[in-house]
This record gives C-alpha cells, structure tokens and sequence, in this order.
C-alpha cells in the first residue's frame, strides 16, 4: 500500500511538471509581441521563484530565500518594463538596485530573527503594484473587451489581491489559505497570458489572410494587363514579320515589368502583414 502511495505521489508531479512545462513553452511560443515576451518570460521567472520558496518553505528566513526573493522581484519588474515597454525602454540598473535592497532585507532579517512576514511584504506591495498597472493596461489597451481580456485583468486583480492579503498573516492563523490564494492568482495569470496570447496571434493571421486576399485581387486585376500586352505583341510579331524584333521586344521588357511588379506586391504584402493595425481613438 505504502509503495502504491509512493507511485500515485510521482504520478501527480510528473503530471504538475509536464503541465507546468507545457504553460510554460505555450507562453514563450505564442507571445509574439515584445510587450507579451517581457510578460511572459516575467511570469515564468515569477513562477519559479515562487515554486522554489513553497519547496523549502520553513517557518523562518533562511539564506536560500534571497533565490525566491530575487527571482519574483526579476519576474515582477520584467512584466512591468513589458507593460511599459512603449513609454520607457528596460533599464538594466533597476535590477541589480532591486536585488541589493533584497539582500539587504534579507541579511537584517536574518541577524535580527525577523518573521518572514515582513521581509517579504515590500516585494509584495511591489508585485501588487506590477500586476494593478498591468490589469489597468489591458484594460485601456482594448476599447471593446473580449473574454480573454477580462480573465487577464481577473487574474491581475486577483494577483494583487492576494498580496493585499499577505501582511494579516501576521494576526490571522490564514498562512496556507494566502499561500493557496497566491498560487491560485499566479496560475489563473499564466493561463489568461496564454490565453490573451492566442488570441493576438489569432487576430494577426486574421489580418494577414485579409491582407493576402486583397493583395491578390490586386495583383490578378493589374497582371491582367500585362499578360494582354504580351499576348498582343506576340500576335503582331506574328503578322508583320517587318517589325518581329520589335515587337519581341516589346513582350519582353512587358515580361520583365511583370515579374517586378509581382516582386513588389510580394513586398508590400509582406510589409502589411508585419503591421498590426491600431484602434481607433
């Protein structure tokens, strides 16, 4: 009985990991824009900062939470230079700013036996503060919200909530039911990113078919053109022998523009698929 427990125990994590793996690989894949990648590889290093805490999670500090600390502040700060990726670019000095405070409050806590509680609570407000300007954006980002929109925004609030919530683990016996509401929030967030995600790329191949289809109405009326003018040479190079070398002339530079008028459509086609449109104001 004792070994059936221990192989239904692998079980369940061999089916948390792969599931785990797969959100993961989905959110690097889909996030095809560079504000999704910041968001996406922010969650993902969020993510594992917080699955390494539960895993040796005590009931004090201990040295190795500066890896936890670290990599929820690095995953927090990437979603919100990803959030405000077109205001200001990524400033690399944040990061290295934020993890010397880190190892700062960490190194106080641990000479002055502080409860973890309130070391963890500035990166808390900090996390709250990230995922409240992320849930505000996607919110402003989209004049007409769609399901997606609103389970990101859900998870973002519920993120910030779960935070909110963390310092009344100090007078409240609530410790495993705030640690449950967090993993909850990260998870119904890494799920809406995917989401929100497939979504993008679905409305970008959208817009590329369009653009393809009305390109090549384009191209089929005005070829058109050419193909007559060809044709027609051809029919008088036939009939007036006097004048063949000309006319064989003429279809081949009309041959030639044909080919760089097709060469050209290809570019603009491509160039409009690359650009996403924006909403209206």
């Amino acid at each position: 009985m004792q070994h059936l427990d221990i192989l239904i125990d692998l079980i369940l994590v061999f089916a948390v990991v792969v599931l785990y793996g797969t959100v993961v690989w989905s959110l690097l894949r889909y996030a095809t824009q560079p504000k999704h990648r910041y968001w996406a590889v922010g969650w993902v290093v969020y993510s594992l900062g917080a699955l390494f805490g539960a895993l040796i999670s005590t009931s004090g500090l201990v040295p190795t939470d500066i890896v936890s600390l670290s990599l929820m502040f690095f995953g927090a700060t990437l979603i919100l230079d990803g959030t405000r990726s077109a205001e200001r670019k990524p400033r690399p000095s944040t990061y290295v700013v934020g993890f010397l405070v880190i190892l700062i409050g960490l190194t106080v806590g641990l000479l002055f036996n502080l409860i973890f509680v309130i070391v963890f609570s500035p990166l808390g407000l900090h996390v709250a503060y990230v995922a409240l300007v992320s849930a505000k954006a996607v919110n402003e980002g989209t004049p007409t919200m769609r399901q997606s929109d609103w389970l990101l925004v859900s998870g973002f609030l519920l993120w910030t909530l779960s935070w909110f919530a963390f310092p009344f683990i100090l007078v409240l016996p609530i410790y495993f039911s705030v640690m449950l509401f967090q993993a909850v929030a990260v998870l119904i967030t890494g799920s809406a990113m995917l989401t929100f995600f497939l979504k993008s790329v679905t409305e970008d191949l959208q817009s590329q078919y369009q653009v393809s289809q009305i390109m090549s109405g384009v191209i089929q009326h005005d070829i058109r053109n050419y193909l007559q003018t060809i044709k027609n040479s051809l029919e008088l190079a036939e009939s007036d022998p006097t004048k063949r070398d000309y006319w064989l002339d003429v279809s081949e530079e009309t041959v030639r523009r044909a080919g760089a008028f097709v060469d050209e459509m290809r570019e603009t086609t491509a160039s409009m698929s690359r650009t996403r449109p924006r909403p209206s104001e």
